[in-house]
């Protein structure tokens, strides 16, 4: 990162840094020794996956467990604000974020805080393509 580094960069390094966190409990120690843009994306990935796996773990019967630790933890989920329109529709539940994060092997799962905080809402592509937005 230097005086040239575009404010895309800046905030992919600032999600990737957030997500990782996230994903590790909040334990920094797990940036220490990156130094560089792939050595970040390869730990991100690594928790990404280990994340996914222990919450897939038994899965459907872990994760309505996690669910209902995250809805004691944060209350019920938050109501999306822009209703489902044809081929994308919202998240409405914590399990239905985890379950998200699992079906699509990436770390969404993990934004319990933003999403309890009204930071960020989930919302799920069926069509023309499956994707997270």
């Amino acid at each position: 990162m230097d005086e040239h580094t575009s404010a895309v960069e800046l905030s992919w390094l600032c999600r990737m840094i957030r997500d990782t966190l996230a994903m590790a409990g909040r334990n920094e120690q797990v940036l220490a020794g990156i130094h560089s843009r792939e050595a970040l994306q390869a730990q991100h990935d690594r928790l990404v996956e280990r994340f996914n796996r222990a919450n897939s773990r038994n899965s459907e019967e872990k994760r309505q467990d996690l669910a209902k630790e995250l809805s004691e933890e944060h209350g019920d989920y938050p109501k999306p604000p822009l209703a489902p329109i044809e081929g994308i529709e919202p998240l409405r539940s914590w399990l239905e974020l985890l379950e998200e994060g699992a079906t699509m092997r990436h770390c969404v799962g993990s934004y319990d805080v933003p999403v309890a905080l009204g930071e960020v809402f989930i919302y799920r592509m069926i069509h023309p393509e499956r994707l997270t937005i």
